[in-house]
This record gives structure tokens, C-alpha cells and sequence, in this order.
């Protein structure tokens, strides 16, 4: 349906002030997991140390290419799973190939997390519950629903965190928590319909109180200092 090629020899002439290494399609057609409301992830490897983006639309669809420098591309852990399945459109002289098998390894192992930033992450969500719960009572109704929103993709992010899994996009983020915590989408489900602040707040620790550890606040001089990676 699309014509990579073409795409590929406009990225090159557009790009002409940059040295560029290679041209990988990412995301879901990459993976051949598109559907109608897929948009396009292009990243394109630079041998200068500037990253920039290029946004629009090509063949119909929202297209979105990264600029970025080789050696953050070979050097560093991606922080999401766009590089997952990367297919290979222009390797000036080989680097695409080893990248995409080191990217390959890399995504079939779990990922990596620092003990820190898991108990952190426990730290954020218990703080969030016990915000709620004030906002409950004295907050506008729609500073409620912001922060239920937002405190909602901070469990979703501890759920991955704490199993090692790749984050996944927004849109792909509810089939994971399907596969991997079969009824969660239920209390989920119930959050996000609340309106009432009241009942946001009881449907929240409802959700903690089913799918997440406990964990208690210690007393700040028994609290551990966390070491935070760099």
C-alpha cells in the first residue's frame, strides 16, 4: 500500500545537510500491526550529535520522523518499545543491520528496572490515593477527573515496570493489561467511568487494594535513600 522507497529517497534529499547512517520504520508498521488509525514511525540515524523531529502527513496518514544521533541509537536503552521489530529501509554501511539485531535481543529480554525507581513508583501511587481522597472532599470536580486520569497511568506504568514489560503505546496499552492481569480492565473501567469525586476516590483504592501490593509510607528515619541512576 505504501511506497517505502519513495519515502525513503524524499527523507535522504530532505535531509541532505545530515550525515545519514540509516532509515528504520518503527511502531506498528513495522511490525505489521497497523490498522486504520495507525500513524507512521520513522527514525533516522545521524552521525551528528543533534536530534531533531519531522512532523506531518504523507499517503494519508499522520507520519512522525526522529532524527536522532547513532551513538545515543547503539549506546543507550530506548525508553519505550518504538524500536521494537524495526525494519530496515536505508543502511549506508551496515550499522542499521547490527543495530536492529542488538535491539532485537534487547526487546525479547525484560526490561530493565532499577529497584529504586519500582519502590518510587509504589511511593507515587499511594501518594496519589491519599490525594484523591482529600480532593474528594475539597477539590472542583474537574481537578478531580484530571488527576484520576493521570494517577490511572501511573498504575498502568508500575503494572509494566514491575514485569519487566517494554512500555507499550497508549492505544496498545489496555490489550496489555488484558493479557497480563485478566479483569483489571473491569476496575479500571469502573475509575474511569466515575464521575462523582466520592466515588473516584473509593474506585481508585478499590483498584490498589486489588492489583497492587501493599505498601506503607515508613517513617522518613527508616526510609532507605534510594540510588537513582544517571
Amino acid at each position: 500500500m505504501f511506497d517505502w522507497d519513495s519515502l525513503t529517497r524524499m527523507i535522504l534529499d530532505r535531509t541532505s545537510d545530515w550525515t545519514v547512517l540509516g532509515v528504520l520504520l518503527c511502531g506498528s508498521f513495522a511490525r505489521e500491526h497497523d490498522d486504520e488509525a495507525s500513524d507512521i514511525d520513522v527514525v533516522v540515524a545521524v552521525q551528528e550529535e543533534n536530534s531533531a523531529i519531522w512532523a506531518g502527513s504523507w499517503g494519508g496518514r499522520h507520519i512522525e520522523i526522529l532524527l536522532m544521533p547513532m551513538t545515543i541509537l547503539a549506546g543507550q536503552t530506548p525508553s519505550r518499545a518504538t524500536l521494537q521489530g524495526a525494519r530496515i529501509l536505508f543502511d549506508l554501511d551496515g550499522q542499521m543491520q547490527a543495530l536492529t539485531q542488538r535491539l532485537d535481543v534487547l526487546f525479547k529480554s525484560p526490561r530493565p528496572v532499577p529497584g529504586a525507581r519500582l519502590a518510587y513508583a509504589q511511593w507515587e501511587i499511594q501518594h496519589g490515593l491519599d490525594t484523591l481522597a482529600w480532593m474528594a472532599r475539597h477539590a472542583d470536580k474537574l481537578a478531580v477527573l484530571d488527576y484520576r486520569d493521570a494517577w490511572a497511568s501511573e498504575v498502568m506504568e508500575y503494572l509494566f515496570l514491575s514485569r519487566g514489560i517494554w512500555p507499550p503505546t497508549r492505544r496498545r496499552r489496555a490489550a496489555v493489561l488484558k493479557t497480563g492481569w485478566p479483569g483489571i480492565e473491569k476496575d479500571f473501567e469502573e475509575l474511569l467511568a466515575s464521575s462523582d469525586p466520592t466515588d473516584i476516590a473509593a474506585a481508585a483504592r478499590r483498584l490498589r487494594d486489588r492489583w497492587l501490593p501493599p505498601f506503607h509510607a515508613p517513617p522518613l528515619e527508616e526510609a532507605p535513600i534510594l540510588e537513582w541512576p544517571h
